[in-house]
């Protein structure tokens, strides 16, 4: 399962499924062309993960606005709002391509997945990407919805 949906209900990019990507010989690398359309369209912003060490998490420039507002509130340790106020912005082209910071390449390796995380991208190495089940998946979704 490989989607990009625009959620009208919620205004939001559903990103599913999982992509290989290998970067190339100067570390770009490529959205997936299901995932382009991405309501609000354009850059991404670029975190470390706050669940897997040697993971990234995009957000399209929408999410990572909410995300920061909501990060200002309860349950938002001080890491993760460290980790949100030292985001990078990624620009991506017409055709998908884009570049991480060279402190977020590093992390990834030569071999990356791209999974949809309903409303991110995680960018992690590929052999140590989270493999969920469509069920999982479709729990995930179904409860972003929800909100």
């Amino acid at each position: 399962m490989h989607t990009t949906k625009d959620n009208e209900a919620c205004g939001n990019a559903l990103f599913v499924g999982q992509y290989e990507c290998k970067p190339g010989r100067k570390g770009g690398m490529y959205i997936p062309a299901e995932w382009r359309a991405v309501p609000g369209g354009g850059d991404l912003f670029a975190v470390r993960d706050k669940d897997e060490a040697n993971a990234v998490c995009l957000f399209p420039e929408h999410e990572y606005e909410r995300e920061l507002r909501l990060s200002h509130g309860d349950g938002y340790l001080a890491e993760e709002r460290d980790a949100l106020s030292a985001a990078k912005r990624v620009h991506v082209d017409v055709r998908g391509r884009f570049r991480l910071p060279e402190e977020f390449a590093g992390l990834l390796g030569g071999h990356v997945a791209l999974v949809g995380r309903v409303r991110t991208i995680l960018a992690c190495p590929f052999d140590e990407s989270p493999c969920e089940s469509e069920e999982t998946l479709l729990e995930s979704v179904l409860g972003e919805l929800g909100e």
